[in-house]
């Protein structure tokens, strides 16, 4: 339905117009950020049809988050792009709106840089857990863009690297780039992390409001984003959980129990390109060791964390109050 509103080819020129010129980068985004403002894509309660459930992601969400609330997880495609596809299929039942978003994406980390730079969640969980304010910022950024900041400890233009390997299809996304989704579709979105013992949970288990925050300007209902696993636990002894998906979650009367059916059947798929090898969505290790902060608690117990998944109960949970 939407699949021509951006094309891999617009992905390409966008990447190679942030790196040679700018003026011209500005004018593909403003035409696409017209067209993507023309969809009027109001409420995410269009979502409707053949949306087959995916039950281990299901069995993954916090008690936090579904209080008084029937919501289940469903299926969107682990192909390097699933932040998209997952917030495509929210706003519009299908995946043919992912290279719009990643190219909406690009632009809004690239030409916002400082503001994604200082963005206020850092400040928060810097408050919280009594950590430098630079830790969550690092951990926020993918490894080019972790390498720059590294080298020269410039923030901004980190989040421009950043934003120029969100221009490649397939390339898998993190939480930099789920902030300035919120922005792009100009609407709150949840962020939620399976109730694990993880320390930076707080960072990543939040509602993320819009850059333009005005209150007339941001449309009711929000998007809700599960930090998942594709192929399921790693049965690996003494690992902790690694997120490696994104999948959306719905209230669950909008759900389709027909789980054998492929989601958007009846629309073309996005694209075939086969991701890069993709372990997790960051290596928290690997950040954790260029910080002076501890690594996090003790790793969970794989079988008791299965089983405490199996009833729906896990450790305490985080409050929305609490985590921003």
């Amino acid at each position: 339905m939407h699949n021509k509103l951006a094309s891999e080819e617009d992905l390409k020129y966008f990447q190679t117009s942030l790196c040679s010129n700018e003026e011209d980068a500005k004018g593909l985004l403003n035409i696409k950020q017209e067209a993507f403002k023309e969809l009027n894509l109001l409420v995410p309660d269009i979502v409707t049809g053949q949306l087959p459930e995916d039950v281990f992601a299901s069995a993954l969400i916090p008690s936090d988050f579904n209080r008084g609330k029937e919501v289940v997880a469903v299926k969107a495609s682990d192909n390097g792009d699933c932040l998209y596809n997952v917030t495509s299929i929210a706003l519009c039942g299908d995946e043919s709106l992912t290279l719009l978003l990643r190219l909406l994406v690009a632009g809004e980390l690239f030409f916002n840089s400082k503001y994604y730079a200082e963005h206020p969640v850092f400040c928060e969980t810097s408050g919280d857990t009594n950590i430098s304010v630079e830790t969550p910022f690092s951990i926020t950024l993918k490894r080019q863009a972790e390498k720059k900041f590294s080298e020269t400890q410039d923030k901004c233009e980190a989040v421009k690297v950043q934003a120029l390997s969100t221009c490649t299809v397939g390339e898998w996304s993190s939480f930099l780039n789920l902030l300035a989704l919120a922005s792009v579709i100009s609407r709150p979105l949840c962020s939620v992390y399976p109730d694990v013992n993880f320390r930076y949970r707080k960072l990543l288990h939040r509602i993320v409001i819009p850059r333009l925050s005005l209150e007339s300007e941001i449309p009711l209902g929000q998007v809700n984003i599960l930090w998942s696993r594709a192929g399921g636990f790693d049965n690996c002894p003494g690992t902790w959980y690694e997120p490696n998906h994104f999948v959306p979650i719905i209230n669950k009367w909008k759900a389709n129990d027909k789980d054998k059916e492929k989601h958007g059947k009846s629309s073309k798929k996005v694209n075939t390109v086969k991701p890069k090898s993709q372990p997790t969505l960051f290596s928290f290790q690997k950040k954790l060791t260029t910080t002076r902060e501890t690594p996090p608690s003790k790793p969970v117990q794989t079988s008791s964390f299965v089983r405490a998944i199996s009833i729906q109960s896990c450790l305490a949970p985080v409050s929305y109050k609490d985590s921003g």
